[in-house]
């Protein structure tokens, strides 16, 4: 009867290993009930297959662990079976599904063989009860631990998409299946010990192959954000020249309209010169930092500004950026100005819509800050926001882009809260 009860639990926790695995994927109409039907259908065709399924040459080939080469054959449609289920409930194709099925199984695999350990152990002459009570609080940690380690991933067809790998790892999975049966098999006269630590070695294959899956997921994730932020750096630098062109040649207009401004006479000549001064002002670049990309940035951002009622302060030594490239001190700050602009603008009260900007060196330091009020609720993930947009995917790269470009250059970055403030220090050894 435990058995029983038991292989109708380790069902259900094989599909709330695909919910946690699939977590992020779209969920398709009417989930409930597909879970429901999912849940009825493993049940019904697991029990089926190794309950009441049993061939004629089982008997005769004993010695030659036919019944553990059936059941192998078994867990792996089990896992096929799963990988249908989250096709089925998920808007998932065939690879990201298979990754579901596998990495699902072998968390409930891991159970299995913590739980075995237990009832072996400590759990010998436990009431009934109590084995299942331990086994649903043993798969209960299982399912946090691989909560966790997925909490930051997300499994699509974008970051799933090496398909002989997948493939190998079901084979991995499906022969980790036959040596755990065979050899727990040939290990059963072996001793209490032997067998215990054969169930310890059977939980590492399965934490390991888990991790594997993973592996797949993140470092498919770390290459897409590489090659992202490389296109957004590319399309900034195509950006720099052309606002630099276009910041000159308005420079050089304004300039000439001023010497010719000044030469209106008669008071109502001076009143017009007066304000077309001002409107001639207004485009004329007023930042002379020393550093040219710099005045680039601010001059962009400074309008930016205007337009969204945010008090920008700014005292900058230009100069000592000399050792960052024109591209690069565009892309740096273009990114910090952006995001301070952007939270700076979500701020309701006009006496907080602000922010400042100090660059300044300090021995053999330069030293950058920027600070801005913000009314985002901020969660930091390896001491950087995640992205406010929803989706950390396909957003957050600004941040990423600026830590990058600081690490280029040997230097450290800092971010952090202060109160309602947002506060930005980087530092470069020169």
């Amino acid at each position: 009867m435990r058995d029983i009860v038991q292989d109708l639990l380790g069902n259900v926790f094989l599909l709330l290993a695909v919910c946690i695995v699939a977590r992020r994927m779209p969920r398709r109409r009417l989930f409930a009930g597909r879970m429901a039907l999912s849940l009825a259908m493993v049940c019904a065709l697991r029990f089926a297959y190794f309950y009441l399924i049993k061939p004629p040459w089982l008997a005769a080939a004993s010695a030659l662990f036919a019944r553990e080469l059936l059941n192998t054959l078994g867990y792996t449609l089990l896992i096929l079976l799963i990988t249908a289920c989250a096709a089925f409930c998920f808007e998932a194709e065939v690879w990201p599904a298979l990754f579901c099925g596998c990495a699902s199984y072998c968390v409930q695999h891991i159970c299995q063989r913590l739980y075995r350990m237990l009832s072996r152990t400590w759990l010998r002459q436990a009431p009934e009860a109590a084995h299942i009570l331990v086994y649903i609080a043993v798969a209960a940690v299982c399912l946090a631990g691989a909560a966790v380690l997925l909490r930051k991933l997300r499994v699509d067809k974008i970051v799933v998409d090496n398909k002989m790998l997948l493939l190998a790892v079901l084979a991995v999975v499906s022969t980790a299946i036959a040596l755990d049966l065979m050899f727990f098999r040939a290990m059963q006269e072996g001793g209490e010990l032997l067998q215990l630590c054969f169930t310890a070695y059977s939980i590492m294959a399965s934490v390991l192959i888990f991790l594997l899956l993973l592996g797949i997921v993140s470092s498919k994730r770390a290459k897409l954000e590489l090659d992202t932020i490389k296109e957004v750096l590319k399309s900034e630098q195509e950006q720099y020249y052309f606002e630099k062109s276009l910041i000159d040649a308005i420079n050089i207009k304004c300039h000439d309209l001023k010497h010719q401004i000044a030469l209106l006479e008669g008071p109502a000549q001076r009143e017009l010169g007066d304000e077309l001064r001002g409107a001639v002002n207004a485009y004329d670049s007023s930042f002379h930092t020393g550093n040219i990309a710099l005045d680039v940035v601010l001059t962009r951002e400074s309008f930016s500004c205007g337009e969204k009622n945010i008090s920008m302060t700014c005292l900058a030594d230009g100069k000592c950026l000399d050792f960052i490239s024109e591209v690069d001190i565009y892309s740096l700050f273009g990114n910090i100005l952006d995001n301070a602009i952007e939270a700076a603008e979500k701020v309701p009260d006009p006496e907080k819509r602000l922010l400042t900007l100090d660059i300044a060196q300090e021995g053999y330091f330069v030293h950058i800050r920027v600070e801005n009020y913000f009314t985002d609720k901020l969660i930091f993930t390896n001491g950087l926001p995640d992205s406010t947009k929803g989706d950390s995917l396909y957003h957050g790269f600004g941040m990423k882009s600026i830590k990058m470009l600081v690490q280029k250059y040997g230097g450290s970055l800092k971010v952090y809260t202060k109160g309602e403030r947002f506060v930005l220090d980087i530092m470069f050894s020169v």
